[in-house]
């Protein structure tokens, strides 16, 4: 006869119980269609609240005795219950003969286990408890937070046990155990994790004692790390989220997740709050709110079997302002909360206490607080904050800054902000000074502005600076003569505008070591008008050259100045130096000058100038130096010699290279390796003055070819001294004349001896 619809029934399993031996193979007892509670028994008060997870296995058969084929079936969820807290996963078995403690691991297979954890369960934890301790190496990874893990007592035995438990919080500290070993006890550290799980233990897991191997017992609980995988397919049932008709080619579900065992955590996001802060206080309401958190402080106490109870006491330091003082505890895993009514009381889960004065809090708790966790206490104080709208007595707010452009023209600077909605409006009177809607102060030479505002900018505002600016002229004096008084006057070549004058000036002095014996020179800078003063730098951003390096006495010598930006044109100032005279001026006549910078194409300034050397000028050595106008020296030039007519000629090499033993530099020419004493490098020149007393000799070197010179030019020639655009002086000290050499080394990097020739 044909296969009917009534054909396929479902039957029961052996064990239709929610026992770990429920389940096994199929047996002849079919379940009726359409009956309730035949496979699921009803909902028990117990089960609705704290939820359950019921597995049960039934089979499909074919009752028909005729021999025309099966050509296939399927199973589905026609109708999800209405209760949407109760959810119906399907998922088929291979095993026909599986319990519900095989179809519990199928299920579990999503976390699998993975290898063993490199720490153990420390001593013996019992049922119901939700804590694990566990000890580990020192410097090892703790359990992560939020992490699953597995527990395994007697793997693979009858009596095995097994549960996941979750990590909630972890607490890790350092401990010292003793070892008793046979030559006596030996101390050791280890690192212990007491770790809060979401969920009870549900069996008693015995753990392993301490062990300065840090391994654990064969015979005890190892804890293994779980290895999430997709293990199989579970099948359920959602409603439609909008009807759908036969020809569509997508539909829409309320949700495409089913819930398999109960949770009844929720994610909840905070937004908007204000950090560290559980209590705000509101500084001022007009023209706009303006609201702080008070400034948390924050202590624990412990609980421990010892001080397990619902009394406690504490001392708040800070004082605590009124309504700021929080308490919070756990308890059968709950959290309670106590707060002081502002007035001393404490209220909420408890009673007790608290003394503004003194800080003292008593507090007696609603219940006994878990062992293991925390009373935390948080309280702020009040003096964090003051509220000083309106008062006086205080320095208001202050803002500066600097114009991008110098020389501000005087009476010609408004400042407006926006405060509370409304334009303020501040206006400088010509002589340095705001008025309007603020104070403060201008300095018209350099720009920079000071000022205090009487109504306090919005927040995100800016200040909008309206001026106009003229040009500034600067100029350079020597040090002017100084009365008793300790006054001195200049003479302008303009009238200056009111309120623009800057002076800088440099001022030196003379202090004596307390030995007597030596004396120490310092410099002090100081100026007017709130300019900052630089630092002194040498040879940075500009140069200077002489057009010789010899002069006879009455002789002039020019000389070539550039600076380079930030330095802009404009009067500067040159200084000679002669270390071996007492006196500066013995060479010009005068110690120092001025001179004038004028700008030139590429942002450069430069100038040509003379200077006549003065007749009764001795036989020396000298170098010239300029100054910016803050004072600061950045380019000097090499020496130039002052001497006798006669000795304007320099000594050169013969036609024939001289003897080895004067010979100039060692390695030798290119290509020429060295198999004997030093050679002598072509076209190689020495000029300058020695003595017997030492003196000053520099020596110099056409160009030449020389390998790994950066001052190469076409033709592969190139310098091989410091400064090659100079003629390369160098210094010579008496010991280096007495040795008869120097050893220079290039821009190229490379070492090269120059001997004397004499």
């Amino acid at each position: 006869m044909p296969l009917l619809a009534g054909d396929i029934r479902f039957a029961r399993s052996a064990n239709m119980a929610d026992v770990p031996e429920g389940g096994g193979p199929p047996s002849a007892q079919l379940l009726t269609s359409g009956r309730s509670n035949e496979i699921f028994p009803d909902l028990s008060e117990e089960t609705r609240t704290v939820g359950r997870t019921e597995i049960y296995q039934i089979f499909s058969i074919l009752r028909n005795s005729d021999s025309t084929p099966l050509l296939g079936g399927n199973v589905i969820l026609a109708q999800p219950p209405d209760d949407p807290n109760i959810s119906i996963t399907l998922l088929t078995l291979k095993n026909p003969f599986a319990t519900r403690a095989d179809i519990v691991k199928r299920i579990e297979s999503g976390m699998s286990a993975g290898t063993e954890w490199n720490g153990y369960l420390l001593e013996n934890h019992f049922e119901t408890m939700r804590s694990l301790t566990v000890l580990q190496r020192p410097g090892t990874v703790p359990p992560t937070i939020g992490r699953t893990y597995l527990l395994i007592f007697d793997e693979g035995k009858s009596t095995e046990r097994r549960q996941r438990v979750r990590i909630k919080a972890t607490t890790t500290e350092q401990r010292m155990f003793t070892d008793n070993t046979g030559s006596g006890p030996v101390d050791y550290l280890a690192q212990v994790t007491t770790c809060e799980l979401f969920d009870g233990l549900m069996h008693d897991y015995p753990g392993s004692p301490p062990s300065r191997t840090f391994a654990r017992s064969s015979t005890k609980t190892m804890i293994r790390e779980t290895v999430y995988s997709d293990s199989g397919m579970f099948y359920g049932a959602s409603r439609l989220a909008h009807a759908t008709a036969m020809n569509d080619v997508w539909l829409e579900v309320a949700s495409v997740y089913t819930q398999i065992v109960p949770n009844s955590r929720t994610d909840v996001a905070s937004v908007d709050q204000y950090p560290s802060a559980r209590q705000t206080l509101t500084l001022a309401s007009t023209p706009r709110e303006v609201k702080v958190g008070i400034t948390p402080h924050t202590q624990r106490i412990r609980i421990l079997e010892e001080n397990s109870g619902m009394v406690h006491v504490a001392l708040l330091k800070p004082l605590p302002a009124p309504g700021t003082v929080f308490v919070d505890f756990w308890s059968l895993g709950n959290r309670y909360t106590l707060t002081d009514n502002g007035e001393g009381r404490i209220t909420g889960q408890g009673s007790g206490s608290v003394n503004y004065l003194t800080g003292a809090l008593n507090i007696t708790l609603k219940s006994v607080p878990d062992i293991g966790s925390s009373i935390t206490i948080s309280h702020g104080e009040k003096s964090a904050y003051t509220n000083r709208s309106g008062q006086a007595g205080y320095r208001a707010p202050e803002f500066a800054w600097a114009m991008p452009h110098q020389g501000i023209k005087p009476g010609s600077v408004v400042v407006t902000w926006m405060s509370g909605g409304v334009l303020k409006t501040a206006t400088d009177n010509g002589s340095g000074a705001f008025t309007g809607h603020a104070a403060g102060e201008i300095d018209y030479a350099s720009g920079k502005i000071y000022l205090r505002p009487t109504a306090m900018i919005d927040a995100g505002g800016e200040f909008q600076t309206a001026y106009e600016y003229t040009s500034t002229r600067t100029e350079n004096f020597n040090a002017p003569a100084i009365d008793a008084g300790g006054f001195g006057s200049l003479v302008l070549s303009e009238v200056p505008a009111p309120n623009s004058i800057t002076l800088r000036w440099i001022t030196t002095r003379t202090v004596s070591a307390s030995s007597g014996t030596s004396e120490i020179v310092s410099s002090s800078g100081a100026e007017a008008a709130n300019t900052v003063a630089v630092g002194v730098t040498t040879n940075t951003g500009g140069a200077i050259y002489a057009n010789t390096d010899y002069v006879s006495p009455g002789g002039v010598v020019g000389f070539f100045a550039r600076s380079a930006p930030p330095r802009v044109q404009g009067i500067y100032t040159w200084t000679v130096d002669v270390p071996s005279a007492s006196d500066d001026s013995v060479v010009f006549g005068a110690s120092s000058g001025t001179f004038e910078m004028l700008a030139q194409a590429g942002g450069l300034n430069t100038s040509n100038f003379d200077l006549t050397v003065d007749a009764a000028c001795p036989n020396l050595f000298f170098t010239l130096k300029i100054k910016d106008q803050d004072g600061v020296v950045f380019a000097e030039t090499n020496s130039v010699r002052v001497g006798p007519a006669i000795a304007q000629v320099a000594p050169a090499w013969p036609t024939t290279p001289p003897p080895p033993v004067i010979t100039t530099r060692e390695p030798v020419t290119p290509d020429a390796p060295v198999t004997g004493p030093s050679q002598a490098l072509p076209r190689m020149e020495l000029a300058g003055w020695w003595s017997d007393t030492g003196g000053r000799v520099y020596v110099k070197v056409p160009r030449t070819a020389m390998p790994g010179s950066i001052y190469a030019d076409a033709d592969g020639m190139g310098y091989d001294l410091p400064n090659p655009d100079s003629g390369g002086a160098v210094r010579w000290t008496p010991s280096d004349l007495a040795a008869g050499f120097k050893t220079i080394t290039s821009v190229a990097g490379i070492d090269t001896k120059y001997y004397l020739w004499k």
